[in-house]
């Protein structure tokens, strides 16, 4: 896990993830990149809408994140399911192949 890019964002960095995120759970289209990037210091990525799903009745979403800071990069899919209270929820890594 040390290898990780997001083990070295920062607070700044992380908050411009999460809105990517964000961005990408409320996007209509699927596929479309919401690309992020901190100037002051050497973490970027993007977050792709992959496919929406009903889990239990909640609205769900995959979403592929990638992650850099300098050379470290890390990419995977992550399935988000909408609460009751209307926030999403990171439930995991999608293990599917």
């Amino acid at each position: 896990m040390r290898d990780n890019p997001f083990t070295r964002f920062n607070a700044a960095d992380q908050a411009l993830l999460q809105a990517s995120i964000d961005k990408a759970l409320l996007a209509e289209a699927e596929g479309q990149e919401q690309a992020w990037k901190n100037d002051k210091s050497r973490a970027s990525g993007a977050v792709w809408g992959l496919a929406r799903y009903q889990d239990k009745g909640q609205a769900c979403r995959k979403l592929r994140v990638r992650n850099q800071f300098g050379k470290m990069i890390s990419e995977g899919v992550f399935n988000f399911c909408k609460q009751p209270n209307g926030e999403w929820k990171l439930l995991g890594p999608d293990l599917e192949p």
